[in-house]
């Protein structure tokens, strides 16, 4: 049971602690796991300061290599503790925003009296890395580093981490202590619970601090109030980090040869790399292809991000219908489709949700720096579609409950609406080697459109599996599934199933849902359909579904409407996402009218 039950980590840490300590060979008979597998997780763990190993010497035959658990690992709080401190904040905030601020305030200052020797260290840098030694260890934390304004350091890991998905507020109490210890305001730029790899915080200026002795003066409120309201909400913007990027197929059709050339210098010019062979860390690839015999790219891993470019001479009636199958053939996230006529090429853009929509009329740098724009944050986005399954859900949700059964039959009113498109064949079109090389980089099966949910508690919610139809859902673990939590270190959704079943894996906006139920507990239901509505908040940017930069972008959109319980939200060129207290209150305002066609731009 424990083998199915806990991720692997949780897994090898109750073992090992019921054993006292255990060889690998234990473990591998336990788990049935692979030595290699095996040594990668117990390597993590040890660098981690989880597990150490020792020697135990025998009368004879080779020492074996003995594991156990470290002091740091016994303090690791288990899942029955983070119940109890979700009860204990919940009870807390019931009590109001101005009590959970004067206790933030309160535990920094009691930090800040325990340590005054950390205030009387002569500069902000010594000051800074001994907050990062007292609390964290070099594993869990970078040195503290100068930066252009001030000074930094962040956190690969946060303790706090999976009550603060439920309550955002918590995440400033990391913040004001170590605010009371170096006596200057601090910033946070990088949030784990929000999807980034760490956690960073930074001080600006360099400062003596002798402002910052009184948290009343300093304002804490007006600081904690702020960082709340923001949510977490990132800006939308074009990624500093280069990137490498790379070129496929055959380019010896003049037009893709100039596309080509265009695109390796602007990219260029940007500080991106251009990779002549296939690199291990590529992130952008563009896959020229012959439109009569288009070649699928087979990337090496799924943070990959394929553009197909094709070119034509004649003009299609549909170029949805004509580039579609071309992009899914090629196995692209997006296609350029270059139409050539008459001396002058259009060019339009294909996208895996079936949304076409063609450029500006530019020419030269213009154009260029149009598709670099358009490009750039769609190759920088981040999927979150893997899926761990539990078998822990209870017995009593086997077949499902009231909610499941409300669920199956919102599906069914969208399919009565016609606002549920015929699943897109991909098996017809990809040759068995195909399909299965995208089912192994991103676990689908098939292309189907739009998904639903219903909140079951504060923390999980059932919704629609990927790829399936959600006119016709009847079974728990195939075509509902219950979404318990997001694991945003792994960037993994997690989920209950019954352990008879083989279950499918979670729509790939689960990770959109999450963000939303999270931050807006009154939000009992979200559906997310391909059609539109006039006048409504959009998205600025298409990123692609399964990503976390649209979770966000979708998220803020929720934050920012005056009534977040019955928003409707536009994705760019993609369709709508709509909240509500129920399925029923959603449809209500659905049926009122919407546009079939989503508008491309």
């Amino acid at each position: 049971m424990i083998q199915q039950e806990l991720p692997t980590r949780q897994r090898l840490i109750r073992l090992i602690r019921e054993s006292g300590g255990s060889t690998l060979a234990d473990l591998r008979r336990r788990t049935g796991l692979s030595r290699s597998t095996l040594r990668q997780h117990l390597g993590r763990m040890a660098r981690d300061g989880v597990v150490q190993s020792y020697l135990v010497r025998r009368p004879s035959g080779r020492p074996p290599l003995m594991y156990r658990l470290t002091p740091q690992a016994e303090l690791a709080s288990p899942e029955t503790y983070l119940t109890f401190l979700r009860a204990v904040f919940d009870a807390l905030r019931s009590q109001g925003q101005e009590r959970v601020d004067a206790l933030f305030r309160e535990i920094a200052e009691r930090v800040a009296a325990q340590h005054p020797e950390i205030r009387a260290l002569p500069d902000m840098s010594a000051r800074l890395d001994a907050v990062r030694r007292l609390f964290f260890s070099d594993a869990e934390a970078t040195q503290v580093e100068r930066t252009d304004g001030g000074y930094q350091f962040s956190l690969y890991t946060c303790p706090l981490a999976p009550v603060a998905m439920e309550f955002r507020d918590l995440c400033c109490v990391t913040r004001e202590v170590i605010r009371g210890l170096v006596g200057e305001e601090v910033e946070q730029s990088e949030w784990i619970i929000r999807g980034d790899p760490r956690c960073t915080f930074e001080v600006r200026g360099g400062g003596n601090g002798n402002g910052g002795g009184n948290g009343k003066t300093r304002a804490a409120v007006a600081t904690v109030e702020r960082v709340v309201k923001s949510r977490l909400s990132p800006a939308v913007e074009i990624a500093a980090e280069p990137i490498t990027f790379a070129f496929a197929g055959s380019r010896s059709d003049p037009v893709l040869a100039q596309m080509a050339q265009g695109l390796r210098e602007v990219f260029g010019s940007h500080g991106h790399r251009f990779a002549q062979s296939e690199d291990d860390d590529l992130r952008l690839v563009f896959n020229f292809i012959d439109a009569a015999r288009p070649r699928p790219f087979r990337r090496k891993g799924k943070g990959t991000f394929l553009v197909t470019v094709a070119v034509t001479d004649r003009r299609p009636d549909n170029i949805l219908k004509e580039g579609y199958p071309l992009l899914i053939r090629s196995l692209g996230n997006l296609m350029i489709y270059l139409v050539r006529s008459g001396g002058h090429v259009e060019t339009h853009f294909v996208t895996l949700e079936q949304g076409t929509y063609q450029s500006p009329d530019l020419t030269g740098d213009a154009y260029f720096a149009y598709l670099y724009e358009r490009l750039l944050p769609l190759a920088c986005s981040e999927l979150v579609i893997d899926n761990e399954f539990h078998t822990d859900l209870p017995p009593e949700l086997w077949e499902g409950d009231e909610l499941t059964a409300q669920l199956a039959e919102a599906g069914r009113r969208l399919d009565a609406l016609d606002l549920l498109p015929t699943p897109f064949p991909m098996h017809e079109l990809l040759p068995a080697r195909d399909m299965r090389h995208i089912q192994r980089l991103f676990g689908l099966g098939g292309l189907s459109y739009g998904n639903l949910s219903v909140r079951k508690d504060a923390t999980r919610y059932w919704m629609s599996a990927s790829g399936v139809d959600k006119g016709h859902m009847a079974e728990i673990g195939r075509d509902m599934l219950l979404v318990k939590g997001f694991d945003p270190q792994r960037k993994v959704m997690l989920l209950s199933v019954p352990p008879h079943v083989k279950p499918r894996r979670v729509s790939v906006d689960a990770i959109e849902h999450w963000m939303i139920y999270t931050e807006h507990p009154e939000v009992g239901a979200i559906v997310h359909v391909h059609a539109w509505m006039q006048g409504v908040p959009s998205t600025a940017i298409n990123y692609p579904c399964g990503t976390i930069q649209l979770a966000q972008a979708v998220a803020e959109k929720v934050r920012e409407t005056p009534d977040a319980v019955h928003a409707v939200v536009g994705l760019k060129n993609h369709g709508l996402t709509i909240t509500g207290h129920t399925l029923a209150d959603i449809f209500d305002r659905l049926e009122e009218g919407f546009i079939r066609q989503v508008p491309m731009s």
